[in-house]
Order: structure tokens, then C-alpha cells, then sequence
């Protein structure tokens, strides 16, 4: 009785971790696609050849959107979040915060820093998600 006990409780707790994982990874998977996105975006203006001022608009409307949705995302699901990922998450934010559509500049000082803290983000992601185990 006393094993079966154990092997029920180590089940739950199996299960248990497998869903968090899971919601988890699941965050970090929206939050890598938008940031690569803004990062995508800010670099197409910052390199653009010769495109038109509506496909400069597009593409500046589309970086604006994913600020927001960086925003909401990382705001919301903070409590999901490894505290190292939340806290790297919150440079980007800081750096996020102060573009608008004013002021998404051609700006490649900070592209380049927009750049090295994504990467940097995507790495204490890859850190984390190698630090859980999952075990069937």
C-alpha cells in the first residue's frame, strides 16, 4: 500500500510539472515569434531598399502591433514565467516602451542593441527549457 501510495503521489506530481512545462513552453514560444518579428520589422526599416511610404507605414504599424502584443503578453503571463526569463523580458520591455509611432526610428545603434538583448533572451530561454526534465 505504502509504494502504491508513493508511485500515486509521484504520478501527480509527474503530471503536474508536465502541464506547467507545457503552459510554459507555450509562452515562450509566442513570446520568441514576436520579438523576432519586432526585430524583423525594426530591421526592414532600418535597411529598407527602396520601398514605398505605405510599405514603410505597413511595416512600421506591424512593429507597433507586436510591441503591444510583447506588452500584453509578457504582463499577463508573468506568474508563468521563470524569473530569469520575466527579468530579461522586462529589458526588452523597458526598451520597447520608449519607441511609439512617432519615433520608430531608423535608428541603428539601437537595432543593434534591439538585436543583442533578443538573442540574449532567446539563450536564458534555451537555459531554462534545457534546465527542466520531463520524464514520461
Amino acid at each position: 500500500k505504502e509504494i502504491e501510495k508513493i508511485k500515486t503521489t509521484l504520478l501527480t506530481q509527474q503530471n503536474v510539472f508536465k502541464i506547467q512545462f507545457e503552459k510554459e513552453f507555450e509562452i515562450y514560444q509566442k513570446l520568441c515569434a514576436i520579438t523576432a518579428n519586432i526585430r524583423n520589422c525594426l530591421g526592414t526599416l532600418l535597411h529598407r531598399k527602396a520601398s514605398s511610404k505605405e510599405d514603410e507605414e505597413k511595416v512600421r504599424n506591424e512593429a507597433l502591433n507586436n510591441f503591444n502584443a510583447v506588452i500584453e503578453l509578457v504582463n499577463s503571463q508573468e506568474a508563468f514565467m521563470s524569473e530569469s526569463v520575466y527579468q530579461h523580458c522586462s529589458i526588452l520591455l523597458s526598451m520597447i516602451c520608449t519607441l511609439d509611432d512617432e519615433n520608430v526610428e531608423h535608428d541603428e545603434a539601437f537595432y543593434r542593441k534591439l538585436d543583442k538583448e533578443t538573442k540574449q533572451l532567446f539563450s536564458v530561454i534555451r537555459t531554462r527549457l534545457n534546465s527542466l526534465n520531463v520524464q514520461e
